[in-house]
């Protein structure tokens, strides 16, 4: 008679408790799987993130005649040195963002600009305006806007740092909201300049500048 009670209790303790106990075990197990692959999806993240961090991207001039630019890893490339349209394409991308005055675009290309100047000359660059506030204060006034059309860049040989070259470019002044140009003027923009070593060029700088030019003295004289 003892026997079927406890016969009895067991099986009613079972039917309670029996399919929250089988429930549990399996809902343990698919905890330990889905541990097992996030540690595996970290793993893999982590080489992912570790391969993003080395990987260069350039852009290099395919063709001398043309001009033409393809996308490269730069980390294939430790020695190279870029040609005469490589420079130029980049001192073309500097002078622009450098002296254009267009109320939209000013604080990009003022942010554009400093990827390519020296330490020195971006602290210069800072101060200035920290000081004059000279950005707000153009966004605010009536002031002719700047838009800039480069003529020719003239590099030269170079055979140790600083180099040089020059750069031909126009002036064109507008009036707010107006097609019409007000004025115009000839300047052309002496540059001293060095190329960063290829693992000084940070992955911040390879959208802008991947090649690392640098920018130190600048001199400016207005044609006639």
């Amino acid at each position: 008679m003892e026997d079927l009670n406890y016969e009895n209790a067991r099986r009613a303790h079972y039917e309670l408790h029996g399919s929250a106990t089988t429930h549990n075990t399996w809902l343990r197990i698919i905890c330990v799987i889905m541990a097992l692959a996030l540690v595996g999806m970290s793993v893999s993240f982590a080489q992912v993130w570790r391969k993003a961090e080395h990987q260069r991207i350039i852009v290099l001039a395919t063709s001398e005649s043309s001009g033409n630019f393809d996308r490269l890893q730069y980390v294939e490339l430790a020695g190279y040195q870029p040609g005469e349209k490589t420079l130029e394409h980049f001192a073309f991308l500097f002078v622009t963002d450098y002296y254009s005055r267009i109320r939209y675009s000013l604080a990009h290309d003022f942010s554009e600009a400093s990827w390519f100047l020296s330490p020195e000359k971006v602290k210069e660059r800072n101060t200035k305006e920290e000081s004059t506030h000279w950005i707000e204060a153009f966004l605010k006034s009536a002031d002719l806007e700047i838009h800039i059309k480069i003529g020719k860049v003239r590099t030269g040989s170079c055979s140790r740092y600083p180099c040089h070259m020059s750069v031909d470019f126009e002036k064109h002044y507008f009036s707010a909201g107006r097609e019409r140009e007000d004025m115009q003027e000839t300047w052309t923009a002496e540059l001293s300049y060095s190329l960063m070593p290829e693992p000084d060029v940070t992955t911040d700088m390879i959208p802008v500048n991947p090649i690392g030019l640098t920018v130190g003295e600048i001199r400016e004289s207005r044609g006639f």
